[in-house]
């Protein structure tokens, strides 16, 4: 996992900088990584943890056609999430939209000139009608959108809320970030359920049985396709191969 933004790495007094302050924190808020376990902390931008997950730093404009180069060019991304605000910059819709578009491109240009791989681009569109111009560079592989347009979310939700006005606490609930509110959320179908054929309905038992607290509402393939509430007679004999290799939906603190 590698990070590309300009917060510094270290001061000009070689104290550390703002990005290897907020990788201590990991510690602090993680209560089951201890400093023991982070292989070589911070030395030449990278943090290993557990010797699972390696964190390198790139200081670095995202928006900069070389600096994304630079960063590329030592290894393959499959994956790129952009975030387009930036720290106390209160910057408009536009500008924001501009610059992960601007982002997207390099990126689609850069993976295509040094890998020629699949790269699958995340990021949040500001005003609705950018999530249409992300279709033009898109990678050749069929794969899910790159922009969660959450201008079409709340629409969605603004009009269930009219259709069907009892249903707004529970809507606005899932928007809401306080403790014992639902929450929707992925997990390994595998880390529950052994590979073979199952239907949708053995899936949501089993899963109850487990965790009774959560509610199956639907599967994602390997592929990035989510079902919704499967269907038995059309998807009963095909969860096998939905299950090699898919995340589970799952929603928490359902009362």
């Amino acid at each position: 996992m590698t990070f590309l933004n300009m917060k510094n790495l270290n001061d000009d007094d070689g104290d550390e900088g703002v990005f290897s302050k907020l990788m201590q924190q990991v510690c602090k808020t993680d209560p089951n990584i201890s400093e023991e376990e982070i292989a070589n902390p911070g030395k030449g931008g990278t943090w290993a943890y557990k010797d699972e997950v390696t964190i390198t730093y790139e200081f670095g404009d995202a928006g900069s056609y070389s600096s994304l180069k630079r960063a590329m060019e030592k290894q393959v991304f499959h994956k790129a999430i952009v975030l387009s605000t930036a720290v106390k910059l209160n910057r408009h819709a536009f500008v924001r939209d501009t610059r992960v578009l601007t982002i997207l491109v390099c990126l689609r240009a850069l993976q295509r000139k040094l890998h020629n791989q699949p790269l699958h681009v995340i990021a949040e569109n500001s005003m609705d009608n950018t999530s249409m111009l992300a279709i033009a560079p898109t990678a050749e592989h069929d794969g899910i959108p790159d922009f969660v347009n959450t201008h079409a979310i709340y629409a969605c939700a603004l009009a269930q809320s009219l259709a069907y006005p009892r249903m707004v606490p529970f809507i606005s609930s899932l928007f809401s970030r306080e403790d014992g509110t639902p929450n929707i959320f992925l997990i390994d179908a595998m880390e529950l359920l052994h590979e073979g054929e199952w239907t949708f309905g053995s899936i949501v038992a089993l899963v109850k049985k487990s965790l009774p607290d959560d509610v199956v509402i639907g599967l994602r393939q390997s592929s990035g396709k989510v079902l919704i509430l499967v269907r038995q007679p059309s998807y009963g004999m095909f969860l096998k191969m939905v299950l090699q290799s898919c995340l589970c939906w799952r929603a928490a603190a359902i009362q």
